[in-house]
Parts: structure tokens; C-alpha cells; sequence
């Protein structure tokens, strides 16, 4: 063989190898598992290539030559089931073991050739050199063997186009289709030429091999994240990372994560789940949020706060990239926030909210100029109780009052704020007219045959801001009015309860 075929010989002989000195990476992922399988035969279709070019005893040329058939259809068979697996192609396992079937089937006819010559018309003394197979008779079984391999090699084609196809219409990821294609048309042209022009002394079909299999393979070092994350050097870093975190890949789906994230959702990698999935999983057990103001004014005891951020990461040759997601652990930070923020805003022995509270909601009204009402509570007699049983009796008069208050304002837009003392404040934003109405029916109903002790009684002013065009301080003059001449009507209530009083504290 001239030196030139050598050098090309030599190149595709390296090119074959090159994927087995990533043995590890096809165990990063199950859809790559038969490429390892593919990858061996290559290597062995190379080592007996090479054989054939350089053995001259026909003996041993008649049987490395035969030989190379059933590796064929091994390596097309190994090829087929790859491709499948990669595309996550169901297919019935007994198609499975029938492809194995064929492959024992032409390698027990390849072998056993010069007792039927239904492979090749050729005796192993009449095998002299390597010139002689570009020439011979082929028999029935080569020809059902090469119609098989070339049936198995369509649909692979087939598969991996229309694959490559879609990315470049959804994602217009033009490179590996434009690659993929690239490969498939040159082998074809080799062939064709072989057969109908000049014959190759190297077999065109295992130059397409040799190509085709490392422009998938680059595809896919290039491309898949898994792999990317298996090559980088850098991958002890991301295992030490204090921080949990999870890389998607271009179409969104999750291909890695640190090791306490996965332990801490229990969650698995092959199922191949996208990052809005995922998300919605975790969030059963914790609550994400990228900003502060995403969180709820309310503390969650039963789950966790991670804050996530999120970084791009840039494929080469393209447009669009993964996504690396880190997730920092703020549930200590955010029960801190949330305890000063509840200390802010409510009043700590009736766990109402406050005037501070109020003096912001006050501000957002006025803004939004929404419809609401409000009702002004003032307690009767509390001064009584402190004068007469002490401030202990008084404080948890208080606290009857707003339990019972906080009970009937379990609403969405309703609260119930403690301004100072023995006042009190509800406010309704967009609830219908009777709303308070019946609050305050309800509220009488809690202390009705009770004994006078333990009776809570009140005075209130209702007003209403239907349109909310009315000022927020004219509302509450108005409410505190009417308040207040409720409660000089109550003058016979502290009469009786001074009486009381006296006596029991005569007792």
C-alpha cells in the first residue's frame, strides 16, 4: 500500500481510538452505554484493516477477511441499538435478540465459507492478497448481509437526521445537523464511487464509520453537559461547593446536581425531568425565590428558603446555553427577617398588628385609592378592671378581646390592628357593605350569658370609603365619632360593673 493510503489509514486509525481514551464518559449517562460496545468493534474493524494490508499468508488473509463481515453487522447492529438508546426509542426486545441472532448466523457462514462459498466464491488458497477481494463472486448470504446492514444504516440515518432536523427547526441549532449530514453525504459519495467509479484499496464504509462515529462523538463532548461536567477538571470544585446546585442543559432538563441536593429531594438524574418539574417538586418541601420581596410576609416553620440564582452557560457554536442554578440555604436568615419584621409590625401581647403596620397600610391606601371600610373598637370599663383587680386583669381583658377579634378576621383583606391601649382598628379592603355588620354581631354573640367578669364589652364606630376617594384620617374621625357617642351611652354598663367590682374585690 503507497504512503499516502497509510497516512489516511493511520488518521482513521486514531480517530477510531480516540473515544476509548474517554472510557469512563459513556458511564456518565445510560443513553451512551452502546457507544462504548460500537466504539471496541471499530478499534477491531481497524486492528484486522490493518492485517489485511500487511498479512501474506493467504491462509490467514482468506479468514481476516472473512471475519470482518459478521464485525460488520455487529458494529451496524451495536450502531442501531446506540442510536435508539440515545433517542430513548422503545423497541421490543425480541428485535433485540433476532439482531443478535443474525449477527451468530453471518459470522457461523462467514467462518465456515469454504465449505458452501455462500459468502464469497474464493478458497483460501486462492486468497494470494488483499487485491483479490475488490474483485471476487459474492454468494447469497453477502448479499442478504449487505441488504440487512444497509436497511439497519438507513434507519439509523433516518433517526438521526430527523433528530438533528427538529433542534435545527426548534432551537436553531444548525451545527450538528449540518455535521451529521456532512458525514452521512460523504459516505454515501465513497460509496458510490467505489462501487461505480475507482475502487478504494481502504473500504469507503469504514472511512464513513471512522467519520461519522467521531463527528457524533464530538457532537456530544461538545454539546451534552453531562459530558462536558465528566471532561471538566473543575468538577472536584463544584463537589465541594457549600452552596447545592443544579445545571440544565439547552432544552431545559436537569443533568446534574450537587450530591446534598439530590439526597436532600430525593430526586434522580436519569429521569430526565425538566427544571420547571423540578422545581415544582422541591417547592413541596421548600420555598424558592430569587428576590426578597417573592417571599411570603408569613414564616413557613415546615419548609426550607433557598434563594437561587442563576448563570448562563455557553455551548460552543451555540446560540442558545444551560443554565447553572445555585441555591443558597436562607431559611435561618429569613426566620431572622421575619421574627424583626413581626416584631415591627404587630403588637407582641396580643399578637395583633400594630400601629406600625397600620401607619404603612395607611400609605398603600392611600395610593391605591381602593374601596374599604373600617370599624374603631374601644373597650368598656378596662380602667375599672385596673383599678380595682390590678393590670394583670386588665392586660388579659385585652387579650380575650383581641383573641376574639383575631378569630373573626381570619380573612384575605381583612386585619385587625391594635392601635395602643384598649383601642382597636379593623380594616376591610373591597368586602361587601355588611361585612363589618356582621363582625360586629358575631363579636357581641362571643360574649353573650357569660358571667359579667368575663364578659368583654365595647364601644364602635363604623365608616364607610365605598369609593375610596375619602382620606384615610377623615375615615377614622368619622369612625371615632361615632365611637365615642356610642360609648357615653354606656354609663349604666360601668355603674354595674363598678358594683361588681367592689364586691369582689371585698371578697
Amino acid at each position: 500500500m503507497e504512503t499516502y493510503l497509510w497516512v489516511i489509514f493511520i488518521i482513521l486509525f486514531i480517530l477510531s481510538i480516540i473515544p476509548l481514551t474517554h472510557w469512563d464518559l459513556f458511564n456518565v449517562d445510560k443513553k451512551y452505554r452502546y457507544f462504548k460496545f460500537t466504539s471496541v468493534v471499530l478499534v477491531i474493524w481497524s486492528f484486522i484493516n490493518f492485517l489485511r494490508f500487511v498479512v501474506k499468508d493467504s491462509f490467514f488473509l482468506y479468514y481476516l477477511s472473512l471475519g470482518l463481515y459478521p464485525i460488520i453487522f455487529l458494529i451496524v447492529t451495536l450502531l442501531f441499538i446506540a442510536i435508539i438508546t440515545y433517542l430513548d426509542i422503545s423497541i421490543n426486545k425480541i428485535y433485540l435478540y433476532l439482531l443478535g441472532l443474525l449477527v451468530i448466523i453471518d459470522a457461523v457462514f462467514s467462518l465456515t465459507n469454504q465449505f458452501h462459498f455462500l459468502v464469497l466464491k474464493l478458497t483460501p488458497a486462492e486468497s494470494t492478497s488483499y487485491e483479490v477481494y475488490k474483485t471476487v463472486d459474492v454468494g447469497m448470504v453477502f448479499q442478504i448481509h449487505t441488504i440487512l446492514s444497509y436497511l439497519l444504516l438507513l434507519i439509523i440515518t433516518v433517526l438521526l437526521v430527523k433528530k438533528f432536523y427538529t433542534n435545527l427547526k426548534s432551537h436553531h441549532d444548525i451545527y450538528p445537523f449540518l455535521f451529521i449530514l456532512i458525514g452521512i453525504l460523504s459516505g454515501l459519495v465513497l460509496n458510490f464511487i467505489h462501487v461505480f467509479i475507482y475502487t478504494f484499496t481502504i473500504d469507503p464504509t469504514y472511512t464513513t464509520f471512522v467519520l461519522v462515529l467521531s463527528l457524533l462523538y464530538y457532537i456530544f463532548y461538545m454539546r451534552d453537559l453531562k459530558l462536558i461536567l465528566g471532561m471538566n477538571r473543575n468538577r472536584f470544585i463544584l463537589d465541594n461547593l457549600r452552596e447545592k446546585y443544579v445545571i440544565v442543559n439547552q432544552n431545559n432538563i436537569v443533568v446534574d446536581a450537587s450530591s446534598e441536593f439530590i439526597k436532600l429531594f430525593n430526586i434522580n438524574l436519569e429521569d430526565k425531568i425538566s427544571f420547571e418539574k423540578l422545581k415544582l417538586f422541591i417547592e413541596k418541601k421548600a420555598v424558592i425565590y430569587r428576590n426578597q420581596s417573592e417571599t411570603d410576609e408569613k414564616f413557613n416553620e415546615d419548609k426550607l428558603y433557598f434563594s437561587m440564582k442563576e448563570k448562563d452557560i455557553h455551548l460552543p457554536f451555540y446560540k442558545f446555553s444551560g443554565s447553572f442554578y445555585l441555591f443558597y440555604d436562607e431559611t435561618a436568615n429569613q426566620k431572622y427577617i421575619h421574627d424583626m419584621n413581626y416584631i415591627k409590625t404587630h403588637d407582641l401581647m396580643s399578637s395583633l398588628y400594630n400601629r406600625n403596620f397600620f401607619e404603612e397600610l395607611a400609605k398603600r391606601l392611600k395610593n391605591e385609592q381602593n374601596s374599604y371600610s373600617v370599624v374603631m373598637f374601644d373597650l368598656d370599663g378596662l380602667k375599672l378592671f385596673n383599678d380595682y383587680l390590678g393590670h394583670d386583669a386588665g392586660d388579659q381583658l385585652i387579650n380575650r378581646f383581641a383573641s376574639q377579634l383575631k378569630k373573626l378576621t381570619d380573612y384575605h383583606n381583612v386585619v385587625a390592628i391594635r392601635m395602643g391601649g384598649d383601642e382597636f382598628l379593623v380594616i376591610a379592603t373591597e368586602k361587601e357593605k355588611g361585612f363589618l355588620d356582621t363582625l360586629i354581631t358575631k363579636l357581641k354573640s362571643l360574649n353573650k350569658d357569660k358571667d359579667i367578669l368575663e364578659q368583654v364589652h365595647f364601644s364602635y364606630g363604623v365608616a364607610l370609603n365605598p369609593d375610596g376617594k375619602k382620606d384615610i384620617d377623615t375615615i377614622l374621625a368619622e369612625a371615632d365619632k361615632k365611637m365615642y357617642e356610642m360609648k357615653e351611652e354606656k354609663n349604666q354598663y360601668k355603674t354595674d360593673l363598678r358594683r361588681l367590682l367592689e364586691k369582689s374585690k371585698q371578697k
